[in-house]
């Protein structure tokens, strides 16, 4: 899980939802490297984004899932 979240609400997602692996405090602008970087290592990566903030993001990741209100 990337996420912009504070460390304490991803460490309760991260336990709720079974996510092995948690990278905290990622600005918008930053996860699109930090995908790359997980598909680099042969992993399959899945991005749900809540705006056009993701957008790079999601443009890089494998599945990309949008959330709208």
């Amino acid at each position: 899980m990337i996420t912009k979240d504070n460390p304490e609400t991803a460490q309760a997602i991260k336990k709720e939802v079974g996510i092995g692996r948690l990278l905290v405090e990622v600005m918008p602008q930053d996860k699109a490297e930090k995908v790359e970087k997980l598909k680099i290592e042969g992993k399959v990566v899945a991005l749900v984004g809540d705006g056009s903030n993701d957008a790079r993001a999601s443009a890089t990741a494998g599945r990309t899932m949008a959330l709208a209100s």
